[in-house]
């Protein structure tokens, strides 16, 4: 189990880490999220005295339950496809919020 949630934690594209194609139905998506729900669910993964493989899989289902958010709707799913990650995005700076910042 280490093992595989380590590949996991490589894994960065959300279609990657749900296992599906680009061109996925919404069906596909939501039967991948299921299985990957189950497999890497925290409460299913309590190993006693190991720590690192309880939090590795809870870390993992955050990022699957992230990349299912994501996929999921139809209009955060056209923004990934176009821009990647929102984490990766730069951010716009908010000169209404401190207008002195470039004096």
């Amino acid at each position: 189990m280490k093992e595989e949630i380590t590949s996991f934690m490589k894994k960065k594209e959300y279609y990657d880490i749900m296992g599906v194609e680009r061109t996925a139905s919404e069906t596909e998506i939501k039967k991948a999220y299921r299985a990957l729900a189950l497999r890497f669910h925290p409460d299913k993964n309590k190993v006693e005295g190991n720590s690192e493989v309880n939090l590795g899989a809870m870390e993992v289902f955050k990022n699957v339950s992230h990349a299912y958010s994501v996929l999921i709707d139809p209009e955060k799913r056209r923004h990934y496809d176009r821009f990647g990650p929102e984490d990766d995005r730069p951010r716009p700076r908010n000169r209404a919020a401190n207008p002195q910042e470039d004096y």
